[in-house]
């Protein structure tokens, strides 16, 4: 994921976030799966394993756009994939494009991949199931 210029919700090479927003870090819970974040830039995002969910921050809200897994999340959010999938996000984000992260350093592979497609499963059946507001779009 490359840095996000906080005047605008297109990823960019822009300047750094402010530390202002490091504060707005939480944890937040979805299907009762602790995620951190939201990071706007993927030099914030250890290089560990784990699933990552592209968000649309707005306001108080975060919309799900995306959710994914990756034995090392820096390096997938740093890829030409998911920045052509941000811009694309970004056209229909009415807030920032960023990520909110769960490392899953004692999973396996499978372990990872089978906790990621529960997660869909549970937001394709309850996208209300989460401790902050979150609208799926998968």
């Amino acid at each position: 994921m490359r840095q996000v210029n906080p005047d605008s919700k297109v990823p960019g090479s822009a300047s750094a976030w402010a530390s202002s927003n490091k504060a707005n870090r939480n944890t937040i819970i979805i299907c009762d799966v602790e995620f951190e974040g939201p990071f706007f830039s993927s030099d914030e995002i250890l290089p560990l394993p784990g699933i990552f969910c592209i968000v649309c921050v707005s306001n108080d809200e975060i919309e799900l756009l995306e959710v994914d897994e990756s034995h090392y999340l820096k390096d997938c959010l740093n890829s030409s994939e998911h920045g052509n999938n941000m811009l694309f996000y970004a056209e229909n984000c009415s807030g920032v494009i960023s990520a909110i992260v769960h490392y899953t350093s004692g999973l396996s592979p499978s372990e990872r991949c089978d906790m990621k497609q529960a997660l869909i499963r549970n937001l394709k059946s309850n996208p209300s199931s989460s401790h902050r507001s979150i609208r799926a779009r998968i």
